[in-house]
């Protein structure tokens, strides 16, 4: 292949370096850059089809095998049974072990310390009455359930009447129930304590603490319900709010109880079932006196 000089315009043959005519040198020649073609798309390619919008794979979830039963999440329990937690508690601070716990987790706890208290006193009831057991044990019983369900419910409405704090029932059950573990204790040392003292003394020459024991219980409810006033909203509640509350409740409980009571005895007809109590024992007519009276 020939080209030219660039200077005389003299034909060269191809691979000069000089021009033969004017002796220029000559330089090799530009190579010259490859003409791209253009892709030859295959037969039956459609450009568009790279935009059409791809089907996104399906996720299913992974299916149980014919006649498995499907597991279902377990769902948080609403109630907290960790008895063995309050009762460590409970003996390092009994008051803050039920005070911190009046929330609406803990009623089922609650209502089974209030609940073994009502048996408790129908089981009592059916030791202490040979005669018509079954008779004074449910009237028992029903009097202990209807005044405790009374004592909740009291509770609820004053804290709220009395602008402590805003409890709904299963927070007030919580409240009132937990200590009934130490009511329930108090109860059964007092009766304990009352037949060894009527068994040794017969001439009631000695003092019975059975007394102090029962009042126990219900110091410890007071000292709760006041102690719960006061951290229920620190700062908000005075000392004598606090105080009154806690009396209030007491004082309403009692009379609820006493009308439970009076209630009970008209249902069961009491007075026909004491007329025919045949008491073995001097001390068990003293207290069945000291349970009407």
């Amino acid at each position: 292949m020939s080209f030219f000089c660039p200077k005389c315009g003299t034909q060269l043959p191809d691979g000069a370096n000089v021009c033969s005519q004017c002796g220029t040198p000559i330089g090799a020649p530009a190579p010259q850059a490859p003409v791209q073609q253009a892709p030859v798309a295959p037969q039956g390619y459609d450009p568009n089809a790279q935009y059409a919008q791809q089907p996104y794979p399906q996720q299913g979830y992974p299916q149980a095998p014919y006649g498995a039963v499907p597991v279902v999440p377990k769902q948080p329990a609403n109630f907290d049974l960790n008895v063995g937690g309050f009762f460590s508690d409970f003996f390092k601070n009994p008051i803050d072990a039920v005070t911190s716990r009046a929330t609406s987790k803990f009623w089922l706890m609650a209502l089974i310390f209030a609940g073994a208290y009502a048996i408790l006193e129908f089981i009592l009831a059916l030791v202490n009455h040979k005669s018509k057991s079954a008779q004074w044990g449910f009237y028992t019983l029903l009097t202990q359930i209807f005044a405790i369900a009374a004592f909740v419910c009291i509770a609820m409405l004053l804290a709220s009447a009395m602008k402590i704090k805003k409890l709904d029932f299963l927070s007030s059950l919580s409240l009132i129930g937990l200590p009934f573990a130490l009511i329930f204790a108090c109860r059964l040392v007092e009766f304990l304590n009352t037949k060894i003292y009527d068994a040794i003394d017969k001439k009631g020459d000695f003092f019975s603490i059975s007394t102090v024991i029962a009042a126990i219980g219900l110091y410890f409810m007071i000292v709760v319900l006041y102690d719960f006033a006061i951290n229920a909203n620190p700062g908000a509640v005075s000392k004598t709010r606090a105080l009154m509350f806690a009396l209030l409740v007491i004082i309403c409980y009692l009379v609820a109880a006493k009308f439970f009571n009076w209630m009970f005895w008209k249902i069961f007809d009491m007075d026909k079932a004491l007329y025919n109590y045949s008491p073995s024992s001097t001390s068990d007519l003293n207290e069945l006196m000291s349970l009407l009276g």
